[in-house]
């Protein structure tokens, strides 16, 4: 029995879930954050490939939070990553542009909770466990659940080792987060310049073809396009496009953040 499969038996069920919804465990082990960074091309563009081998203690969710301490100040990726003091760090989900009370879906931050809506989209989320949860959310759901950390996505990319998203669609910059068969956490981030032309990056289904041959059996979409960004090594480590158009490398404001830093 791998030692995926073991830690899955071992798992702590999700009881009040729906079928959309899947609780998986986190590789153990504490110490420092320990990070893997692997760069490649796909699809004519650069893939940028890291596995998180100590999830548990050093993943976060954070927000750029109003002078209510409301979710939905916007915040540039790289500012909040020197801010909250992250190794790496990513553009995190979905929101509005408008200037107040713009997050949207489940925001929970190291067991605070920032904002609640149901969106009928997949959430990536750390429970307080070791485990992870991915999936939909329902309000009672949400209700019923210990979280440490949790953010709101847009779709599954893979699940069960499947791509899930039909071909064709958008080409765009991705931001993806999943779980290995090993119970790391795995981010992957794609360039791209979605008013170039021919446009630069990937489809959904591209991405998910993606994340199935690195072997992430499970993965969900984070926002992407022109709020794409990836910090990593003390600079954005990708070429973020915020106003999808070419030629012009710049980093969009955000409300949440993904956040790797050590314990």
């Amino acid at each position: 029995m791998s030692l995926f499969h073991t830690l899955l038996a071992l798992a702590t069920l999700c009881s009040v879930c729906t079928a959309q919804t899947i609780v998986l465990p986190s590789k153990p082990g504490g110490g420092p954050a320990n990070i893997t960074m692997k760069k490649f091309r796909a699809y004519n563009t650069n893939v940028f490939y890291a596995t998180i081998d100590n999830p548990r203690d050093t993943f976060h969710i954070y927000a750029s939070l109003q002078p209510d301490k409301k979710c939905g100040d916007h915040e540039k990726t790289d500012d909040q990553a020197k801010k909250n003091g992250c190794a790496l760090a990513t553009n995190g989900g979905p929101f509005k542009f408008t200037v107040a009370n713009s997050c949207l879906g489940y925001v929970i931050s190291d067991g605070k909770v920032l904002n609640v809506q149901s969106t009928g989209n997949a959430n990536f989320g750390l429970l307080t466990n070791g485990s992870f949860i991915l999936g939909e959310l329902k309000s009672s759901e949400f209700h019923q659940l210990n979280f440490s950390q949790l953010v709101s996505g847009f779709g599954w990319l893979t699940y069960k080792g499947k791509v899930l998203p039909r071909p064709g669609g958008e080409i765009a910059p991705r931001t993806t987060i999943g779980v290995d068969p090993e119970g790391r956490l795995v981010i992957v981030v794609i360039d791209g310049v979605e008013k170039h032309d021919p446009p630069i990056g990937t489809t959904l289904y591209q991405t998910g073809a993606v994340l199935q041959k690195l072997g992430i059996r499970f993965s969900i979409n984070l926002d992407g396009g022109g709020s794409t960004a990836l910090w990593y090594d003390n600079k954005i480590y990708d070429k973020p496009t915020c106003h999808d158009i070419p030629h012009w490398t710049c980093v969009r404001p955000v409300t949440t953040t993904t956040c790797i830093k050590s314990p």
